[in-house]
């Protein structure tokens, strides 16, 4: 539930805001550049000052005290200076109060991606006499904040890489049922230390490159992971070379402040996305899962779909890793389109290989996760390339897309009969 303090508690923030406005309306602010990961810094010039949403309406209690700035750049060192991130404005500004929501630009054209009419100017050049606009703001018991789309999400947007456009798109799929997302706070959350050599190797990896934000994260990532029910079962690995995502079986796991990258659920790599921000007092401190829905195109088409695989003893598939001729690798898998087919292949490894493997029906969401681990599927005869790294084993001209995939394989599985 959103914490809601007194109006008084904001006007005396305000106040202090404005109090370092009056004292010095252009600051040097030094900021890192999250792409290059460079200092810089850069002379930023307060032109005016504009105080929105629900204090600005009158209300006498108000989750956020939402605030635009109009900045300006001048030129540092000899050369002209980057705007900085928003974030490092507001730190540089106002030394980042909590609760306090710092938009740049105009009320109309900000970086809220929302148009402010109700907003109030308590500061500028022009009119300085910032007391005196506060005081004109009159209560009103009626007041209330507006609904807005971020309401609907489990993080502030402050928590994430996104703007408020992507939001409200999200949103619009989860209620069309097209995406579906759940929430686990960190309070429900059983941290646990590393055991056995895959989590042994990931914390290892995390502790050697990843900052101490990230390495704070990991006995919450260990104790979550571990409790959820997964088929087939996940394993840690680190996403190239990347310091803020991982992989945790067919999920793309981004921690820090995650960008929401929905459009990779419409790639069979991904099964789902985990949105992990750094830890902080406000929070909310946990993870958003964000999974395809029951009417997303690939979860429909794939429940049109009934294949076969093989699977161990303790249930996991027989995962194959296959070296090409070219010295390239990649994970396989072979499905079979009748059980018959499956049943035939298994007593073949067990007489040849004194292997013994069980038949599984996979189809719908399981099929999905299964294909979200494969470089490359096995048929009963012929092959598809389904990663880059698959096209690169098979040594074929492309990966043909998600749902040309799953069209091929619903074919195929209609008749029975394999690919030539």
């Amino acid at each position: 539930m959103e914490r809601r303090r007194p109006r008084d508690h904001f006007t005396r923030v305000l106040s202090r805001i404005c109090e370092r406005l009056d004292a010095s309306s252009a600051s040097e602010i030094k900021w890192t550049d999250r792409f290059f990961e460079e200092e810089n810094r850069s002379v930023v010039s307060a032109r005016a000052l504009w105080v929105v949403g629900s204090y600005a309406r009158g209300a006498l209690h108000c989750g956020d005290l939402d605030l635009v700035i109009e900045a300006t750049t001048s030129e540092f060192e000899g050369r002209r200076s980057v705007l900085p991130p928003t974030r490092a404005i507001c730190r540089g500004f106002f030394k980042s109060p909590p609760d306090v929501r710092v938009y740049v630009g105009t009320p109309h054209e900000n970086t809220s991606g929302l148009a402010f009419d109700s907003a109030r100017l308590l500061w500028s050049s022009e009119q300085p006499d910032w007391r005196a606009a506060i005081e004109a703001i009159l209560p009103d018991p009626s007041a209330g904040r507006f609904p807005r789309p971020t309401d609907a999400i489990p993080l502030r947007m402050e928590q994430l890489d996104t703007d408020i456009d992507k939001i409200s798109r999200l949103v619009e799929l989860e209620q069309a049922r097209v995406v579906q997302w759940r929430f686990v706070p960190f309070t429900e959350v059983v941290p646990a230390e590393p055991a056995g050599d895959t989590e042994v190797d990931f914390c290892r990896l995390v502790t050697s490159f990843c900052g101490k934000q990230t390495q704070r994260l990991l006995p919450y990532l260990l104790g979550a992971f571990r409790s959820e029910s997964d088929w087939p079962e996940h394993k840690w690995r680190r996403r190239g070379l990347e310091k803020t995502e991982f992989r945790n079986g067919g999920r793309d796991v981004l921690v820090g402040q995650p960008p929401v990258l929905v459009s990779r659920l419409e790639t069979l790599a991904t099964c789902e996305l985990a949105l992990i921000p750094h830890l902080t007092q406000r929070g909310p401190n946990g993870i958003w899962f964000i999974g395809r829905g029951d009417e997303h195109p690939l979860v429909r088409r794939a429940n049109d779909i009934r294949l076969f695989c093989l699977v161990e003893e303790d249930g996991q598939p027989v995962e194959v890793l296959c070296s090409g001729m070219t010295g390239h690798e990649g994970v396989v898998f072979d499905v079979f389109f009748s059980e018959s087919a499956a049943a035939e292949r298994a007593r073949s490894d067990e007489i040849e290989f004194e292997m013994v493997t069980k038949v599984r029906v996979v189809t719908g969401r399981d099929l999905l996760a299964l294909l979200s681990l494969a470089d490359a599927l096995y048929l009963e005869s012929g092959e598809i390339a389904l990663t880059h790294e698959g096209r690169l084993l098979l040594e074929t001209d492309k990966t043909p897309n998600a749902i040309d995939v799953l069209d091929s394989l619903a074919s195929l599985a209609a008749t029975g009969s394999p690919q030539h």
